[in-house]
């Protein structure tokens, strides 16, 4: 298993199991088949007794199959090497091409995910994609998508319903939506750098996703021929199209006495283009949880300055929804050894998300460089702080139990500065953002318990 839990003020609990299975040879050409099963359900221990103790049901169900060859099927890259500019430069450089063809594995891979949050929304998740894998050293990974369906059949309850009705941005990114691409969906980057000889190295990871684009250029094409203005979609399902980067740098210092350094940046945008207004809900960053902001809940920080009142009731189960089209986060850990197989580890979070345009029904929400002041709906005077004034701060402490194979995790993190002040209007000092650690309450404390390192 691979799942990482967390809890806060209502507690949730978790377990998963995750089988696999894999054949070597499927079709006599040392092809690889991987399939694997994950599922997992989160309980409240405090609702124990009762037919509802139970919160969270996540099943995945995955394929994927590894051909050891370059199967260009469709000639892009072959046709992408033949555009030049000039006598000596192509589109495609001449030594990529070559190590694509002489290294890379084709990958297909088909999967099905279904997540069930009690009393709020369940939803069928349908994912086929085809690409590419290049392993362009022992230190370095490219993998690209090409073609790619994503499929979203969400279902809600009575209660997230009136919630969506409150609050248009969500609605509007909650729908039944297809994600497809035909020429190009995605590209992942690693690369893990050399130890050097002060005992440092560093890890970097970069992505770029692009959906819907062919689909948008097809209908303003047909549209413009048709002199119509026609939305394409399936029936109830709309064509969504976003474009997403997201980069992970990671830095780790060995020190004496089996203590480690570790920090972490991580940066994120999503942005909708054409018939979307708003990036669909499953593909917009959150923070909290146990890799993330640890004195948060998984999706009860932000975005921005907002302060969403669920976050504050003792008996929401954690039915936490905020997301936000930025990410901005940095971690750092102090590890250290304690005895047998027992680690420990102080750590700082420091982050939050943001809505890159303004949302009225959670004000204080969009990324800003500077301070302003407006009337929110409720015709009081709200101040909008900058983004570096948001930002989060969370410190605690980490017991690890060193398994070799495994590395069970238990982090206690606590809420130092908050991404809004006591007082939210005027010119609040700074110390209006910080916790006051003499009246500290439940709430400013999270628990996670997880498997292997945060970062």
């Amino acid at each position: 298993t691979n799942r990482s839990l967390s809890a806060g003020t209502g507690n949730l609990l978790g377990i998963s199991f995750s089988p696999s299975y894999r054949h070597r040879n499927l079709l006599g050409g040392a092809e690889l088949l991987l399939t694997n099963v994950t599922a997992g359900v989160e309980v409240n221990p405090v609702e124990i007794r009762s037919n509802r103790f139970w919160n969270t049901i996540d099943l995945r169900i995955e394929a994927s199959l590894f051909i050891p060859d370059f199967k260009d099927y469709l000639g892009v890259y072959r046709r992408l090497r033949n555009i030049r500019f000039g006598p000596r430069f192509s589109l495609l450089g001449p030594s990529f091409y070559t190590a694509m063809r002489r290294d890379a594995n084709t990958r297909v891979t088909a999967s099905y995910n279904y997540l069930l949050i009690l009393d709020w929304y369940r939803y069928n998740l349908l994912n086929l994609t085809y690409g590419y894998d290049l392993q362009q050293s022992k230190r370095q990974r490219l993998s690209i998508d090409h073609f790619a369906v994503n499929v979203l059949l969400p279902t809600t309850e009575k209660q997230f319903q009136d919630l969506l009705m409150e609050n248009p941005f969500l609605a509007r990114s909650f729908g039944q939506q297809a994600f497809v691409s035909f020429l190009f969906r995605d590209i992942d980057y690693l690369k893990q750098g050399r130890v050097n000889r002060r005992g440092a190295s560093w890890f970097f990871n970069g992505k770029f996703e692009i959906a819907g684009a062919e689909l948008w250029a097809a209908n303003k094409l047909y549209n413009a021929f048709a002199d119509s203005a026609v939305v394409f979609q399936l029936g109830p399902t709309t064509f969504s199209q976003y474009v997403q980067a997201e980069a992970d740098l990671r830095w780790l210092r060995q020190l004496k006495n089996d203590q480690q350094l570790a920090v972490r940046f991580n940066i994120g945008l999503g942005r909708p283009f054409g018939n979307t207004t708003d990036v669909p809900y499953v593909k917009q960053f959150y923070v909290g949880g146990a890799n993330s902001m640890r004195a948060w809940a998984p999706r009860g920080l932000g975005p921005g300055g907002y302060l969403d009142s669920i976050s504050l009731e003792t008996n929401n189960n954690l039915r936490l929804y905020q997301t936000g089209d930025f990410k901005l986060e940095l971690n750092a850990e102090y590890r250290f050894n304690l005895f047998w197989r027992l680690r420990g580890a102080f750590f700082l979070d420091a982050g939050n998300i943001w809505t890159i345009r303004k949302d009225e029904e959670r004000p204080g929400s969009y990324f800003r460089w500077s301070e302003t002041t407006y009337t929110d709906q409720e015709g009081q005077i709200f101040r909008h702080y900058p983004f570096y004034k948001q930002m989060a701060v969370a410190g605690g402490f980490g017991l690890r139990v060193d398994l070799s194979y495994f590395l069970f995790r238990f982090d206690v993190g606590l809420k130092l500065r908050n991404n809004y002040p006591d007082t939210r209007t005027g010119n609040p000092p700074e110390s209006a953002w910080w916790n006051d650690l003499r009246s500290l309450t439940p709430q400013d404390f999270g628990f996670n318990l997880g498997l292997g390192l945060p970062f």
